[in-house]
C-alpha cells in the first residue's frame, strides 16, 4: 500500500471521521454533484528519502493536504477537527507502514467556485518506513 492509501484507510476506519464523512474520501478533487460532507486529499510531491550523517535513513517523507468540504463553515470545521484528532501526533503502524504524522499548517478556508460549499484545508507531514 502507498502512504496515501494507508492514510485514507485510517480516516475511513476512524469513528469520528466516519460518522461525519462516511466513505466520501476522494483523491485530488470532489466529484461532480458530491454528497457532503466529504474529504479531499492531495499528495504533494517531496524530495526522495530522508538522510542522516550515515546516508539514507530508511525513512520516507510525504506531505498531504487534506480538505474538509461541507455545506457550511461550521460543518467543514467539525470534519477538519475529526481528521486532525485522528492524524495529528499519530506515531505507530497505519496498516503496514510505520508512520509519524504532524500538522504543519494552520487551517485555511477554500470557497467553491460553483456553489456555496465551504472547504477547510490543512497540511500534514508524514515520516514513514
Amino acid at each position: 500500500m502507498t502512504i496515501s492509501s494507508e492514510i485514507v484507510t485510517r480516516l475511513r476506519d476512524d469513528s469520528g471521521v466516519g460518522a461525519i464523512a462516511g466513505d466520501r474520501i476522494h483523491r485530488n478533487r470532489l466529484p461532480q454533484s458530491p454528497t457532503l460532507p466529504a474529504v479531499v486529499y492531495q499528495y504533494i510531491p517531496t524530495v526522495g528519502p530522508l538522510y542522516n550523517l550515515s546516508g539514507e535513513s530508511g525513512l520516507e517523507f510525504a506531505r498531504l493536504q487534506i480538505t474538509s468540504w461541507a455545506e457550511n463553515e461550521s460543518e467543514a470545521m467539525g470534519l477538519d477537527a475529526a481528521i486532525k484528532s485522528s492524524l495529528s501526533g499519530f506515531n505507530g503502524t497505519l496498516v503496514t507502514l510505520f508512520a509519524e504524522i504532524k500538522v504543519v499548517s494552520s487551517l485555511h478556508d477554500i470557497d467553491s467556485e460553483d456553489t456555496d460549499d465551504k472547504g477547510m484545508a490543512r497540511d500534514y507531514f508524514i515520516t514513514y518506513r
